[in-house]
């Protein structure tokens, strides 16, 4: 499978429902995590995406540090390396940038890749442009690279 088709496959997951996506990402917004856990263990798509943005719930849960709704997500089969449309940042890359650790080290564990390149440079680079700069965050991505994820330092 090319890049391109990996990138491809990353983007078309999950279904889009505006009114849906609206009300779940309210209630992330202002910390409400049970209904989106209700809505998922309903049978709810835990790949949910925003039009606008390409956002999964997953993007979501990890900008809003919802740990509790992570875990959830990525137990009802979130992908976990989904990209968000025009800047491929990935759930990974928006818990690294706004410093959630929590987040951070839950999708780490779930097996998130280390390869995606949010803004067009590997994350770690992409980590000097991050809202929230963290020593923190370098230093637990640094630990997570096998020495297939290149070489960044």
């Amino acid at each position: 499978m090319s890049d391109r088709d990996l990138v491809t496959d990353h983007l078309s997951i999950g279904s889009i429902d505006p009114a849906l996506w609206d009300q779940l990402y309210g209630f992330l917004d202002t910390g409400a995590n049970q209904p989106v856990v209700d809505y998922l263990a309903s049978g709810g798509d835990p790949n949910l995406r925003n039009r606008e943005h390409g956002w999964t719930l997953l993007h979501a849960a990890a900008f809003k540090d919802r740990r509790t709704v992570v875990e959830e997500l990525i137990a009802r089969g979130a992908d976990v390396d989904a990209l968000r449309s025009g800047d491929n940042f990935t759930p990974l890359a928006q818990a690294a940038h706004k410093a959630h650790i929590g987040c951070l080290r839950v999708l780490l564990a779930a097996g998130a890749s280390l390869d995606c390149r949010p803004l067009g440079v590997s994350l770690l680079e992409s980590l000097r442009h991050a809202q929230e700069q963290s020593e923190e965050v370098r230093r637990i991505l640094l630990a997570a690279r096998t020495p297939s994820d290149g070489h960044d330092h």
